[in-house]
């Protein structure tokens, strides 16, 4: 109905998400267009931030602003990356942002390394109840 709506008065529909800015940022960042590898890895970590509700906290600007960073300094804090865009961007959010997506790479990290694990158990029941013991609920 309201897309109906919409398009009986012309209006257009534009969600702003972190895709919106993550160019923009890259660039500033680095200077130049950013390499395939940064935009990859921009595009997961914009992916795996949309699951969490942690960063609805965030505007998608601060969301983007602090991937850029973290992709453009290899997963560390560069603390000149930061004040190159806090002119745009609260700084404190901003680095909020870049420790929550440094904690969810590492969780990430972490899940990979135990399905590897797990990958080994063995099948049935006794398997199952191995596996479960790994993890804390």
């Amino acid at each position: 109905m309201e897309l109906l709506v919409l398009s009986t008065l012309n209006w257009r529909m534009v969600s702003v998400t972190p895709f919106s800015f993550i160019d923009y940022f890259l660039i500033k960042i680095n200077g130049h267009k950013p390499s395939r590898t940064l935009i990859s890895a921009s595009v997961q970590l914009i992916l795996s931030s949309i699951r969490g509700t942690e960063f609805l906290n965030f505007k998608p600007s601060e969301i983007a602003a602090a991937i850029a960073i973290y992709v453009s300094s290899g997963g560390t804090l560069a603390v000149d990356y930061a004040s190159t865009i806090s002119c745009f961007i609260q700084h404190e959010n901003l680095l909020k942002c870049i420790n929550m997506i440094q904690e969810m790479q590492i969780g990430y990290e972490f899940l990979q390394n135990e399905s590897s694990t797990l990958s080994s158990v063995t099948q049935g029941p006794n398997g199952v109840l191995d596996a479960a013991c790994c993890f804390n609920y």
